[in-house]
């Protein structure tokens, strides 16, 4: 489910971030890919690749949806993807838009 609102990333900040539930039909990594394209306007095709960025299979591992999982494990991730701050919990996915300096700064 999309979401464009203004909203507090994790560390709780304001400004205007794009929020998603992950999908139970979606890898988190393919959510993160299809949710930056979204905001983009982009076809996820166009975008580098995730991998040169983060470790998808790790990410999937620490935020996939499990028969097993039935409650907020509390682990996040953050990290910058074609000029987004991307958070993720194992619940849901936020993402702003960032400028080159502080893109920068969050590395």
């Amino acid at each position: 489910m999309i979401e464009h609102s203004p909203d507090r990333g994790f560390s709780g900040e304001s400004s205007a971030w794009s929020s998603y539930e992950l999908s139970a039909t979606e890898t988190p990594t393919e959510s993160i890919v299809y949710a930056v394209a979204d905001v983009s306007g982009r076809d996820p095709l166009e975008l580098c690749p995730l991998y040169e960025v983060v470790d998808p299979d790790a990410v999937d591992r620490l935020f996939g949806r499990s028969a097993s999982r039935e409650c907020s494990t509390g682990t996040k991730l953050r990290f910058v993807y074609e000029g987004h701050e991307i958070c993720i919990d194992d619940r849901r996915l936020v993402l702003r838009g960032i400028d080159r300096d502080s893109s920068q700064a969050l590395r």
